[in-house]
């Protein structure tokens, strides 16, 4: 359990990962645009060329937003464009730690933002290998996903794990550093959502464990022990953790936990001063990339 707690040794690097930006402009061939490295995908629509552009694709990854912004002035030169508007714009945060070890955290995280955003299309995904594989939440404008780059990647990038704010639809005055900003506002907020996520992770918690109950449900559990054990994964913190037992027992949970773990199974249940700290790690890392301090 300790080892799920301990951030201090995770070290996170974020990176400006994907842009796509449009513009009137498209003096290039086709042929000639995609076959750029770093072009990720190429249309034209409604009198507009629509880029995809992976800068850290031109050479080597880049580690801070003045190379980013020296990069993309070559990239325009090289595409011939003079006049853009970017129009979306990815972030992402990588840590060479395995996607299991902060698995839980993460999915806090994404639950966090998803009620910051208060929307419901929010999910998880697990491979047919029964590996977990992502974590995300979306909707027209924004979008969180927190998955195994390690799985995606095939070995192939130093991250094991990436966490990925996507900005999907950018204002026309919108820059890279507005962008970089309102993910550090975002990070600071997610915490002041904690007690509306707990309400709503309770009710639904016990709800499943009604549904598990009933006599025809397949793989279902019939102990709280066995519940807490199978759905670990959602029980973020002790007020959720005694919101769910006071609704299925009388008695102190506090008495109940005790037991619980005392018979060898594991629950990690994080403070608010955790998941605080593991924010700012993030926060952290994307404060580097701005001001130049990435390793």
């Amino acid at each position: 359990m300790k080892k799920n707690k301990n951030f201090s040794d995770t070290d996170f690097t974020a990176i400006i990962h994907t842009l796509q930006m449009k513009s009137s402009e498209a003096l290039l061939p086709e042929d000639e645009i995609i076959q750029k490295p770093y072009v990720r995908g190429f249309h034209i629509s409604g009198g507009k060329a629509t880029y995809r552009v992976n800068p850290n694709r031109y050479g080597e990854t880049i580690s801070s937003l003045a190379n980013f912004k020296k990069v993309m002035k070559h990239i325009f030169d090289e595409l011939e464009i003079n006049e853009y508007q970017i129009v979306r714009l990815d972030v992402a945060i990588n840590s060479p730690e395995p996607y299991e070890r902060f698995y839980k955290i993460n999915n806090y995280i994404k639950e966090l933002y998803s009620t910051y955003l208060n929307e419901n299309n929010s999910y998880l995904t697990m491979g047919a290998d029964l590996k977990k594989r992502s974590l995300k939440v979306t909707n027209r404008n924004f979008e969180l996903e927190i998955y195994d780059k390690d799985q995606e990647s095939k070995g192939k990038d130093p991250a094991k794990t990436r966490i990925e704010f996507r900005y999907k639809r950018l204002h026309k005055n919108q820059s890279p550093e507005d962008v970089l900003k309102s993910v550090c506002r975002v990070l600071d907020a997610l915490p002041n959502y904690i007690s509306e996520l707990n309400k709503k992770k309770i009710d639904q918690l016990y709800a499943e464990y009604l549904k598990e109950n009933e006599k025809n449900y397949e793989g279902r559990v019939t102990s709280l022990p066995s519940f807490v054990s199978k759905y670990a994964d959602f029980i973020y913190n002790t007020d959720i953790m005694n919101g769910l037992y006071g609704k299925c027992h009388t008695g102190k949970c506090k008495n109940w936990l005790y037991r619980y773990r005392a018979s060898g199974k594991t629950l990690t249940l994080y403070t608010k001063g955790d998941l605080v700290s593991y924010l700012k790690l993030i926060k952290t890392a994307v404060k580097n990339y701005a001001n130049g301090n990435s390793i």
